[in-house]
């Protein structure tokens, strides 16, 4: 199955350049510029980049809390903020999301 149909009996003699008006099919990419589509739809690099940023910003965040959890958690000796089966969860969800859910894609985003 081709992504892009052609006429038949027209042969194309050189290079030929399809834009994104005139590609045919069911696969065909969204052109929009502005609005929400455009950046759902995007493979600009720049874009790309800003949303792995603001995903990165987000669960950073998400780690901040959980951070807050474990920290309200040790201010006294014997607090009941926590259980200690849900402390040792919060510990480790805390280190998964910031290195998998932070780092790395912020990394990715610099890359972009």
């Amino acid at each position: 199955m081709s992504l892009i149909q052609r006429q038949a009996g027209i042969a194309p003699v050189g290079p030929t350049f399809v834009s994104n008006s005139s590609a045919l099919g069911n696969f065909r990419r969204p052109v929009s510029t502005t609005g929400w589509r455009s950046w759902v739809f995007t493979v600009d690099h720049k874009k790309l980049g800003i949303m792995y940023g603001a995903c990165a910003l987000f669960f950073f965040c998400v780690g901040g809390l959980e951070a807050l959890a474990i920290r309200t958690q040790l201010i006294q000796p014997d607090n009941k903020f926590l259980s200690a089966g849900l402390y040792n969860e919060m510990f480790t969800m805390h280190a998964t999301t910031m290195i998998f859910l932070f780092v790395m894609p912020m990394a990715a985003g610099f890359a972009n």
